[in-house]
């Protein structure tokens, strides 16, 4: 949290003013949007190269220095001006102190040329504290504008996201004051990022800037300033240097695909869909089951955030996903009909857990509005996490004009190289060809049986929060509730079992005269390291590019066309919408939503690798 002292204040003309700096986040009126025009969209020449565009382009914008958004909404209202209208801007930006929204809301307030676009902006800011590691992406116009937000340290936040950007706005505080955002680190950083012949503008003409920038590749070309400034400075960049990476860790390039076909309407397929429709794609969605006719037609499941350190890295990515997941089910469902943030209690058994759960809190560094010890409860407190209806939620997420749902079986047979495709179902789906099934067969999916109990009771309402010890008991709002759930790997035979519901109702937290009302059974399909499988799906025919050690890397084969998010198992209602969003990401180059680090461990050709 920032101190009085560094909280951003207005001034006597109104200009927002950084105290942590020292430094204005841009001019006052009515000079602000003025300047912003001069020195970043017209110094990267925007508006003409806007107009350039060929039909259905991407145009992805890089920007050192989100502050009020301000070169964001200019950009914006140029791309509107100018580009054909099928085009797309990216805008990708580093943040290390997001502004909250009433600060952000009155900071634009000023710009009325820009109006109709802020407060679009504005209604889009998350109300809750964004961290460092937070990506905070906002889609505008249809799909056609896409913000990605990176929270954190700049030069951290470049290097854990790999994308290429055909313009740079370099705008943090003066360099004097805010020499982070100016250092030839951070300067190498973007040229990496750039693309060939990338452009860039900045207001600074400083020595140690135009030195960096020299070292990164970069032409310079002063041109005049706005205002008092005489001078800015504009150039392009050179070729980047390739970072070659193991072919495990790469992915095809970015396709902008106009038609996905999703075979699964279970979680892992419904955010899938719901993810690219949202980019302006059209999204046909297949599933004989019917939507949530899987392990996702649960009446409820719990979500929440795995506790560990920095070395768990599945636990750092189901924390993310956690973050990801609230803010995609405020922007789907901001009337909370299909979810609810109840709270979720983990109480201590004994001494030996208690020290137990007070470590894995400590390690995972998450801030307190995500999780905290209870003294009084002798207890961990998850007070974002709660419970989803998912058949309710995989509805709403199917329920978009760029989505049509089909109850039916297709076959690949006629799939042709420029398809994409998302599978988001296991290996032994009959409806896939077999050299789909067989890629899919090479990730080491396992199915497992699971049977939760909906129960009531009339002796005692349960608490009205999640309570977690064995297993769950999670609140429906009334006298019903869920609790579970059994894990079998050997015998999945889905019809129900009393001795199951028995189980179930053993558990801590289950009420006094619990009665069962119905069991619900279902197969999660899980992975050997708990953690999905996400991404281009490998050619187990040629696994040889798998084989070179990452100092030698050789281009990977895929099947052409096929990406999967399969694999989520029991934390499928946390891991869903992260995977969802890792794909079009990576699919439409974007900013993942995940650090490389991380996201590299979710491809399917790391269980390839293993077995080659």
């Amino acid at each position: 949290m920032k101190g009085p002292s560094e909280a951003p204040h207005f001034d006597a003309r109104g200009a927002l003013v950084a105290p942590r700096f020292g430094d204005l986040y841009q001019q006052p009126p009515p000079h602000g949007l003025a300047e912003t025009r001069h020195v970043f969209v017209d110094g990267n020449d925007l508006p003409q190269r806007f107009a350039e565009l060929a039909q259905g382009a991407v145009f992805t914008v890089g920007e050192t220095g989100f502050g009020t958004g301000l070169n964001f909404l200019a950009a914006w209202q140029a791309f509107r001006d100018h580009a054909p209208v099928d085009a797309r801007l990216t805008w990708i930006s580093v943040e290390a102190h997001p502004l909250d929204p009433d600060t952000l809301r009155r900071a634009l307030a000023a710009w009325r040329p820009v109006a109709h676009l802020s407060e679009q902006l504005c209604a889009a800011w998350p109300a809750r504290t964004l961290h460092p590691g937070d990506v905070l992406r906002r889609s505008f116009d249809d799909g056609r504008i896409t913000l990605c937000v990176l929270v954190g340290d700049g030069l951290d936040r470049l290097r854990a996201h790999p994308f290429t950007a055909d313009a740079f706005c370099l705008d943090g505080f003066a360099p004097s004051k805010n020499p982070g955002l100016w250092s030839p680190e951070l300067l190498a950083e973007v040229a990496a990022h750039a693309a060939p012949g990338s452009s860039f503008a900045t207001f600074s003409v400083a020595g140690a800037v135009r030195r960096g920038l020299q070292a990164a590749g970069a032409t310079l070309q002063r041109r005049p300033g706005y205002g008092r400034k005489r001078e800015m400075l504009t150039g392009t960049f050179g070729a980047a240097t390739d970072r070659l990476a193991p072919a495990w860790e790469q992915v095809p390039p970015s396709a902008h695909p106009a038609h996905v076909t999703v075979f699964g309407a279970g979680l892992a397929g419904s955010w899938a869909a719901r993810a690219f429709a949202e980019r302006g794609a059209w999204v046909t969605v297949f599933d004989p089951a019917g939507v949530a006719g899987g392990a996702s037609g649960q009446t409820a499941l719990v979500f929440q955030p795995r506790l560990g350190g920095h070395d768990a890295p599945d636990a750092r990515i189901v924390a993310r996903a956690h973050r990801v997941l609230l803010d995609l089910l405020v922007a789907v469902d901001p009337q909370r009909e299909t979810w609810q943030t109840c709270g979720v209690l983990h109480p201590a058994a004994d001494d030996a857990q208690e020290a137990l759960l007070r470590a894995r809190l400590a390690a995972a560094g998450l801030p307190d509005e995500d999780a905290r010890w209870l003294e009084n409860e002798r207890a961990l407190w998850l007070p974002t996490s709660g419970v989803l209806r998912p058949r309710a939620l995989c509805a709403r997420l199917l329920d978009h004009p760029r989505i049509a749902f089909r109850q039916e079986s297709k076959f690949l047979e006629a799939r042709t190289a420029d398809a994409f495709t998302i599978l988001a179902c296991g290996p032994d789906t009959p409806t896939l060809d077999p050299e789909a099934r067989l890629g899919l067969g090479t990730l080491s999916l396992k199915a497992t049986r699971g049977q939760a109990t909906l129960a009531q009771s009339e002796a005692e309402r349960p608490a009205e929060h999640v309570v977690c010890g064995t297993g769950y008991v999670a609140p429906l709002g009334d006298d019903r509730f869920v609790t579970g759930s059994t894990y079998d790997t050997t015998d999945l035979d889905l019809a129900p079992r009393s001795a199951d519901d028995r189980d179930n109702l053993a558990r801590p937290g289950v009420p006094r005269g619990a009665v069962v009302l119905a069991a619900e059974t279902g197969l999660r399909t899980t992975t050997p390291d708990r953690v999905p499988r996400v991404g281009p799906l490998p050619d187990p025919a040629h696994p040889a590019p798998l084989r070179a050690p990452a100092s030698r890397p050789l281009p990977p084969r895929f099947l052409p066309g096929i990406w999967v998010t399969v694999g989520h198992g029991s934390r499928g209602s946390v891991t869903a919408p992260l995977a969802a969003e890792l794909l079009a990401a990576w699919a439409y180059g974007e900013a993942t939503p995940l650090d490389h680090d991380l996201a590299v461990r979710l491809l399917p050709a790391r269980s390839l690798r293993r077995t080659v």
